[in-house]
Order: C-alpha cells, then structure tokens, then sequence
C-alpha cells in the first residue's frame, strides 16, 4: 500500500514537472507525439471502412454470380436482386456501377460480373482534402444449364 502510494505521487510530481516545466519541450513532444497518434488513428479506421466496403461489395458479387450461373448470365430479375442485396449490406446502388455478362450463354461458357463503386476517404477532412477511391470486384463463373437450340 505503501509502495502504491508513494508510485502515485511520483509520477504526480513527473506529470507536474513535465506541465510546468520552464523550458516546454516535454509538452510540446507531447502534443505532436498525439497528434501523429490521432492522424495514424484516423487512418486506420479508413483502411477498415475501406475494407469493410469492398468485403461487402465482393459478397453480393458472389451471391449474384451463383444465381447468374444458374441461369446463365445476368437479366433484370438477377439486377433487381444485386441491387436489394447491396441496399441489404448498406451499398449505395446509385452509385454502383454494375456490369456483367447477359443472359442466355452456353453451358461451359464463361460468365462474369464487375462491380465498382466508390469509397470516400475521411481522415483528410481536417486538413480541406477529401479523395475518393474506387473499389472494384470482378468474378467469374461458368455457366451450368445447356441451352436447347430451337431448328
């Protein structure tokens, strides 16, 4: 208890010191010190919101993709269920530029779509910078059911 107590007023006294300091040069390494911890905080939230977005973007890709190689390529339906999906997973669809292989290619053929949309980045704000990235997701697949040629 006795240790507790005495550590406690030590470091008081470091932290007064430091503060009242004639000289200043502990404060302002101190200030600088936090504001580079804050701009590579704020950075970092970004780099998640980022990846956050293109995990979200590449989920509904892939959903639609399984649906688009059931029925081999992309209609109006299979573009009305992306865009529930991303409205779901809190994409914006109004800027989500979508484009993918139409319907009604031979099974073994490839089918693809490609989604991009972009990603407002926060952390310059303070600074007046604001940048914009794109996040694109491009999948592939191959078509499953065999269409019947009519002769």
């Amino acid at each position: 208890m006795i240790c507790s107590l005495r550590s406690k007023h030590l470091y008081k006294t470091k932290i007064t010191a430091a503060l009242f300091n004639e000289r200043g040069e502990e404060l302002i390494c101190s200030i600088y010190a936090m504001l580079v911890f804050l701009m590579i905080l704020f950075i970092s939230i970004d780099v998640i919101g980022y990846t956050s977005m293109g995990y979200k973007l590449r989920n509904v890709c892939s959903q639609t993709l399984a649906l688009m190689r059931m029925q081999n390529g992309m209609n109006s339906a299979l573009m009305d269920r992306f865009q529930d999906c991303a409205l779901i997973y809190g994409i914006d669809i109004s800027r989500t530029e979508v484009a993918a292989t139409p319907q009604y290619v031979q099974r073994g053929e490839e089918v693809s779509i490609r989604a991009s949309t972009p990603y407002k980045i926060k952390c310059m704000r303070p600074f007046n910078q604001e940048f914009s990235v794109m996040i694109d997701v491009e999948m592939t697949g191959i078509a499953e059911d065999f269409i019947r040629e009519l002769q």
